[in-house]
């Protein structure tokens, strides 16, 4: 199968309608006599479960696009390609992150690419090498999966003038970091965003906005339960589309275990909030399991 690289855009072009209500019908034509309705509604949760309109809607449109003279062997390649792990390279930034499968496949070409380099290497390096294989591939991200290796003891990380990380790591120790952070993105997002709300609801009126490095009024806090509860509750409605949408989330009892130590955290002693983030993350990362042992839907 032909690997070229594309300019960045969004993959597809909103094939998936056609695709599921052509799918929609096809299995009501099959199980004639059943509510129409009900079959619907299980065709679509089986479809969004494995991902599979997204690798329908890609492969449509790739076939479209180089329309080849054996278009069932080029579709038998490309579904070759995702069960090998290898349809994520040189590949936009969207499409390499639109499943699970896809974001564990794209961090497993990533190792090879490092294997036998017996070097270690900043983020910004490691961002010009991921590049190799998916040139939109967003720094940010590279710069989590490095805070994340700081959270699991590996580095202290220093970062440059420019708030850039600057210590180096070898790819052996990077590699994990990475597949964690890619692989639960969505949440490390969503926590650091309910965390700031919860924690800004629940501060003082002298402390009115999220907190900051030089807001210290620890006696002024709300009551610790409050701002558990408020937390909590944020962060439980952030996560809910990420379960339907079937991207990787810790065990509800590890995330509340994280909250109550950040909210500790803060009440024992005057922090700014990427130190309270820190403590939440540092006890995430504690339970949380490697995304490769989870089962496979493919």
């Amino acid at each position: 199968m032909r690997h070229s690289i594309r300019a960045p855009k969004p993959f597809g072009r909103d094939l998936a309608p056609f695709l599921l209500r052509f799918t929609y019908d096809l299995c009501r034509n099959m199980t004639g006599g059943l509510d129409a309705r009900q079959v619907e509604d299980s065709a679509r949760e089986y479809l969004e479960r494995h991902n599979i309109s997204v690798y329908l809607e890609d492969a449509v449109c790739r076939l479209l696009d180089d329309r080849p003279e054996k278009p069932a062997k080029f579709l038998s390649e490309y579904f070759d390609s995702v069960l090998r792990g290898t349809n994520t390279l040189l590949r936009e930034y969207e499409y390499v992150k639109a499943t699970p499968q896809n974001r564990l496949s794209f961090v497993d070409r990533f190792g090879e690419v490092l294997k036998g380099r017996n070097a270690s290497y900043t983020a910004t390096e490691y961002h010009h090498l991921v590049e190799l294989i998916c040139p939109d591939f967003p720094y940010d991200v590279i710069a989590r999966a490095m805070d994340i290796a700081e959270c699991r003891g590996k580095i202290p990380v220093a970062y440059d003038d420019n708030g850039l990380a600057k210590s180096k790591l070898p790819g052996s120790t990077f590699i994990p970091c990475l597949r964690i952070c890619f692989s639960y993105l969505e949440f490390f997002e969503l926590s650091h965003h309910a965390l700031r709300e919860g924690f800004a609801k629940a501060y003082s009126q002298t402390c009115n906005s999220e907190p900051q490095a030089g807001c210290t009024a620890v006696e002024e806090l709300g009551d610790e339960k409050e701002i558990t509860k408020t937390v909590s509750e944020t962060l439980s409605n952030a996560i809910n589309k990420l379960q339907t949408d079937g991207l990787f989330i810790p065990p509800e009892p590890v995330i509340e275990m994280a909250i109550r130590a950040a909210c500790k955290h803060i009440h024992e002693t005057p922090v700014s909030f990427p130190d309270v983030y820190h403590s939440f993350l540092t006890e995430i990362l504690k339970a949380v399991e490697d995304p490769r042992t989870a089962r496979s839907s493919y």
